[in-house]
Formats: structure tokens, sequence, C-alpha cells
């Protein structure tokens, strides 16, 4: 049974907490910490590529009309990830229950909303080589595969909806033409 994109997203939050190396400084803002170089997480999935650092140039993003799922576009994958909104809105939510620590306390909670953080912003993403089309037709998004087969999008669900289903028309146009873009056409 394939697991849905976003499980598997939500899934490597808890993979990088084990993956962190070392503890952050307690002095240290925690997005720097998942910026920092040695930061990047990286897992290939047979058809799909998880990473906490997309691949190419963005060319363009959207987000589902709730605006907690982002689908995007670089000059090298269409991928899907967390939105900045909602993963800065966790952030927020992890440092308000951690603000009152201290000493070793707060060293912890450092480590563990940056390795949180990390996995956050983890992007699930295919080589746009091996996606044939982006359109947009009857209320949802269509992503066709070279190979004919399923896009690894396609059981992506988030609120128990499918994911390409959350996306308005304009959003949908407007991903359609810039994978067009990325595809010179």
């Amino acid at each position: 049974m394939r697991r849905s994109l976003l499980t598997a997203l939500l899934s490597v939050a808890g993979l990088s907490a084990l993956a962190a190396c070392g503890s952050p400084d307690p002095d240290e803002n925690v997005a720097e910490e998942v910026e920092r170089e040695t930061s990047d997480l990286h897992f290939d999935l047979d058809d799909v590529d998880l990473s906490s650092r997309l691949p190419g140039t963005p060319i363009d993003a959207v987000s589902t009309r709730d605006g907690e799922i982002e689908l995007g576009v670089t000059d090298s994958v269409l991928y899907t990830r967390l939105s900045p909104e909602l993963r800065a809105r966790i952030q927020s939510e992890m440092a308000d229950e951690t603000g009152d620590e201290s000493g070793l306390g707060r060293t912890i909670a450092q480590a563990v909303t940056g390795a949180v953080a990390q996995g956050l912003a983890m992007a699930v993403s295919v080589p746009l080589d091996e996606v044939r089309d982006v359109r947009y037709e009857d209320g949802r998004l269509v992503i066709e595969m070279e190979d004919g087969g399923e896009s690894p999008f396609d059981g992506s669900r988030n609120d128990d909806e499918p994911m390409l289903e959350q996306f308005d028309r304009e959003a949908g146009e407007r991903l359609a033409e810039a994978f067009d873009k990325a595809r010179g056409r």
C-alpha cells in the first residue's frame, strides 16, 4: 500500500531528529540551523526524491486553498512540501512552547525544534524529464508522467482530500504555465 506523500513528509520530521548530528548552540537561531550546509537530508524513494534542499532554480510555486501545501516547479523538478506559512506557524508554536526553557532544557529544546524544522522543510520531488504534462482540468491539477503511470502526487491527501483537488483554477493554471516554461515550451 502506497503511503501518502504528506504522511511521508511528516514522518521525516521524526527521521530528521534521529539523523541530526550534534546539538545547536543555544544562542543560534533555529532557522539558521536549518539553513546550514550540513543540514541537508536526502532520501531516494524509488520514483521520488525527498530532500530538505530543492534542486534547481525555482520558477514558481502555488499553495492549496487553505495555504498549507505548496506545489512548485524548479528548472529541474516538480515538487511538493508544506507551505512556508504553515512551517512558520508550526515553528512559532514550537518556540512559544519552549520559550521558557533555560540551560540544558533550552539546548535540548533547540535541538529538537531544529530537527523538526528540518523535517518540515522536506520536499518530495520528481525530475521534470519524468513528467509529460501539468494542467488544470475539471477542478483539479492533472500531472501526466512520461511512462504513462500514476504521478507520485496523485495519492497525496491533505485533510482526507486529494491534494491535487485543493488548488483553485488560477493556481493550477499558473503552475501549468511554470511547468511549460521549465520544459521550454
